[in-house]
């Protein structure tokens, strides 16, 4: 985060957002707090008339390179003035935005805020992942449980031998729905993270060639209701940390009915923390 704040507080970086800002009132920029600042600039997509570029491109643009420019005059000597740097900038952020327009010429590239959400009323939501190492290609998988009001229900994670990262998925989701069933909920959400293993379970088949999924099928038909839904990676982070849990209890399975402090972390952030950004066209 140190190495970042450096592309508005050095002085060449100052030279270089000053001269982006000639004409321009951005009294602003250099007084709000950083995280807000980042995400402040990333939301702007106002069009620069005078790059004939968005703001938000520019931006992004000019971060990433002034980082760039601070690590090669470290490790090589070079130097390039701000002069120079805005004109690279506004180069690079030209050939993203056309690279990134639609073929209608109609869309652009947006920057979307990404961040959990609860589940409705009398709903009860689990996060799901399934992790794979790889090199010993040992899998885990590990959930979270939360009400709608983001209160800390139940964790787990479990221990598997070598697998893929679809059978790990796969077991996250059965333990998940046969604690979720155990514990006598009616009503569950399940969160997930990839598309290919969403399409698996809209719905479930029961004439699956794999297992797990039959035995998913037998759960999920039972009398409550259950629905699985899509969600980008950024808002399931806490179930990746789960699966990705370094606990050395010797059960296959653990539970945890209190979360560790870097969950409370994660739970905090996914409540009420800054929202991920992610570029989406």
């Amino acid at each position: 985060m140190q190495c970042l704040k450096e592309t508005v507080d050095c002085p060449l970086a100052r030279a270089v957002w000053d001269i982006l800002f000639l004409d321009l009132d951005r009294s602003g920029f250099y007084t709000l707090a950083y995280s807000e600042w980042i995400l402040e600039n990333l939301r702007s997509s106002a069009l620069m008339p005078q790059f004939d570029c968005a703001w938000n491109t520019i931006f992004f643009t000019v971060v990433w390179q002034l980082w760039k420019w601070r690590y090669t005059r470290i490790f090589s000597g070079e130097y390039i003035g701000a002069q120079s740097l805005v004109q690279l900038c506004v180069t690079w952020a030209k050939h993203f935005e056309s690279a990134t327009h639609d073929a209608d010429s109609s869309h652009y590239a947006a920057i979307a805020a990404i961040q959990w959400q609860p589940p409705g009323p009398h709903w009860i939501c689990l996060n799901s992942d399934g992790v794979v190492h790889p090199t010993t290609n040992i899998g885990s998988p590990g959930g979270v449980f939360r009400d709608h009001m983001d209160g800390f229900l139940l964790a787990f994670h479990r221990k598997l031998g070598r697998t893929t990262v679809l059978q790990a998925e796969l077991w996250g989701v059965l333990e998940g729905l046969k604690l979720e069933w155990s514990n006598g909920y009616e009503r569950l959400i399940v969160h997930i993270d990839s598309s290919d293993f969403h399409q698996l379970l809209s719905p479930p088949l029961p004439d699956s060639s794999l297992p797990l999924i039959r035995s998913i099928v037998e759960l999920f038909n039972r009398a409550w209701f259950v629905e699985f839904s899509l969600i980008l990676r950024e808002a399931n982070v806490v179930a990746n940390h789960m699966a990705k849990n370094t606990s050395r209890q010797d059960s296959p399975l653990t539970i945890f009915e209190t979360p560790s402090v870097s969950l409370v972390d994660i739970l905090h952030r996914d409540l009420c923390g800054s929202p991920f950004s992610r570029l989406t066209l």
